[in-house]
């Protein structure tokens, strides 16, 4: 539902799906957002259901964020004291976009720059549109400029990364901790989708197609009573909610497409798109045994392990699975119906 449309921007979400939080409030918790992501809530409508809903909208400027994490994390505390069932959803943009702002802290690329040969003029490391500009100039840039762009961009990107991770995760999970809000709160982290570094010849950015390593994504659960364990089983974002949904004993609307990650059936196929820059579209099946299957918009079969390599930057099977093609090819009559992607 919360995709690329025909147009530009995202589809809505109906008020008749019913959402996560909508849920938790009907059972009487408490639901309170913080977003710094301009195109979350209104013009989404996905602000359903939360009760306070804080929109700082910080687009630019990364160093806001810390004020953002105190304050959400002192929200919490808050919400722990007055001994209700809550949801608080803190939902930094920051981690959307690998490279940092101009008013940043500049050596943080200290790394990835010293002693290495100057980047083309059109490419820079401080440009959250660098990706494009690298992916339409890829094919004018010759094997050793090609070799220093991935060098530096790989490397700061992991820089980000760190800073992210040292900035959100690390100093609001501290604030939490010594708070004592852990106690009896549940931690659920999804991370945003990856990044297309040159893992697949010339391509940049995350919005070109429908590979692992744009869409395998990270997703943890923490409570003081649960011991460590691994799902190896092939889930998605809309598994989250019916889990832990599942795990709190309410019900799960049946309008989710998602399930709990113990009650997902063994021959569940998962098919999803992309629309890549030039507006064609991508698409892709998984199964349960971790065989995924794509579709160019050239009409090129891949097919990929995701087991043994799950971002699919490795060498592709041409090997077709009946059941995966049909799942696609019925995709594809609704996304050329409702013109996905422009129809392409």
């Amino acid at each position: 539902i919360l995709g690329f449309g025909s147009g530009v921007g995202f589809n809505v979400v109906p008020d008749s799906r019913t959402l996560f939080p909508e849920i938790l409030q009907e059972s009487g918790y408490s639901t309170y957002l913080l977003t710094e992501n301009s195109l979350f809530g209104g013009g989404t409508n996905t602000g359903q259901g939360f009760q306070t809903y804080v929109n700082s909208d910080v687009t630019s400027g990364k160093g806001a964020l810390t004020a953002d994490v105190t304050a959400f994390a002192a929200q919490v505390v808050t919400l722990n004291a007055t001994g209700t069932p809550f949801l608080a959803w803190f939902h930094p943009i920051a981690p959307h976009t690998p490279y940092i702002d101009a008013d940043q802290d500049a050596a943080l690329y200290a790394a990835c720059t010293d002693g290495k040969d100057e980047l083309p003029d059109d490419v820079s490391l401080y440009d959250d549109k660098m990706s494009e500009v690298v992916a339409d100039a890829w094919d004018s840039y010759d094997d050793d400029t090609k070799s220093n762009i991935v060098d530096q961009v790989t490397c700061a990107y992991g820089a980000q990364v760190a800073w992210t991770d040292e900035v959100v995760f690390k100093n609001l999970w501290e604030e939490l901790l010594s708070s004592g809000a852990f106690d009896n709160t549940v931690v659920v982290l999804v991370s945003d989708h990856g990044e297309e570094l040159n893992d697949h010849e010339g391509e940049w950015g995350h919005n070109r197609h429908a590979y692992g390593v744009l869409n395998h994504v990270l997703g943890a659960f923490w409570a003081p009573d649960i011991a460590p364990q691994t799902v190896t089983i092939p889930t998605n974002m809309g598994d989250v909610a019916p889990t832990l949904l599942g795990a709190l004993g309410l019900e799960v609307s049946p309008d989710m497409t998602g399930s709990a990650v113990w009650e997902i059936p063994s021959d569940r196929i998962q098919d999803f798109y992309a629309c890549d820059m030039s507006g064609k579209t991508h698409y892709a099946a998984l199964n349960m045994e971790g065989v995924k299957q794509h579709r160019t918009p050239q009409g090129n079969v891949e097919t990929y392990d995701i087991f043994t390599d799950p971002e699919e930057t490795g060498t592709a099977s041409t090997v077709t699975d009946a059941d995966l093609q049909s799942a696609i090819d019925t995709l594809r009559i609704t996304a050329q119906d409702e013109e996905w992607c422009g129809g392409n």
